[in-house]
């Protein structure tokens, strides 16, 4: 199976990892990159072929949604699987523009590159059986793979996996700050914010109960844990974070139009 990966920054060098790990050839992957820099790392690092291979059995789509424009999909094979981890560009915009209408859309995120990541996707058109096989166990070899029942759900899972790094992050962040209002120092404050957060969702990880079980274990009847939750709900966490993650939807579906 011949394999063209278009775009090789962060979330294609993870997809490239992940085909490679896979067992798949190096001779069996070509890249199109239009950073230079880049192509001289993959070179080096990946020994992988750089150009086209007008042959390929999958073409894995991961530019970015502006340069869907400068690709040239008359060099491949109209019976080619169409691979994207794209945001904003819709099956029928794939279409239109690429001339095949096999396609996989899909939505990864970025803790894939630690094997433990998100991928969800859809799919349309009488796809090889065999191609979408191959390429969805891939992904299930560095996290977890969700069919999704149509394409308005590539947007919210955007808004939720997608995104959900970021949120996490903030929060650790904003935990690291209040550490520092405290007077903890950067390093001690960094320490306390982030084991907190990594080894609680280690915890979770490995327990076989619920996040709100664990919680609730933590919760004392009129403790600390609880003074703090009953405030932050008393000052609207939950609709917070419920508009957050319905903005980054709407946003999502705007990127479509």
């Amino acid at each position: 199976m011949q394999f063209q990966l278009i775009g090789c920054g962060k979330m294609g060098e993870v997809i490239l990892k992940g085909l490679l790990d896979f067992s798949v050839s190096p001779q069996d992957i070509s890249i199109q990159e239009t950073n230079e820099q880049q192509c001289t790392y993959l070179k080096d690092v990946y020994k992988i072929c750089l150009g086209t291979n007008s042959n390929t059995d999958i073409i894995i789509l991961a530019v970015k949604p502006q340069q869907i424009g400068e690709i040239d999909f008359l060099k491949f094979s109209k019976s080619a699987l169409l691979f994207s981890i794209m945001a904003g560009v819709s099956i029928k915009k794939l279409e239109t523009l690429s001339g095949i209408k096999n396609i996989i859309r899909s939505m990864p995120n970025f803790p894939l590159s630690v094997g433990r990541g998100v991928l969800g996707y859809v799919e349309y058109g009488n796809i090889d059986q065999g191609k979408k096989n191959l390429i969805l166990n891939v992904f299930s070899q560095i996290g977890k793979v969700i069919k999704l029942k149509n394409e308005d759900q590539i947007d919210q899972i955007t808004a939720l996996s997608g995104s959900g790094p970021a949120y996490f992050y903030y929060l650790t962040e904003l935990v690291k700050n209040q550490a520092k209002n405290f007077g903890f120092s950067e390093e001690d404050a960094t320490v306390i914010a982030q084991e907190t957060f990594v080894g609680s969702a280690l915890l979770l990880d490995q327990s076989v109960q619920s996040a709100s079980q664990l919680k609730a274990n933590v919760t004392s009847k009129g403790g600390t844990t609880e003074a703090a939750i009953q405030t932050m709900k008393d000052e609207g966490i939950e609709e917070i974070i419920k508009n957050g993650i319905n903005a980054a939807y709407t946003r999502a579906q705007s990127l479509n139009k």
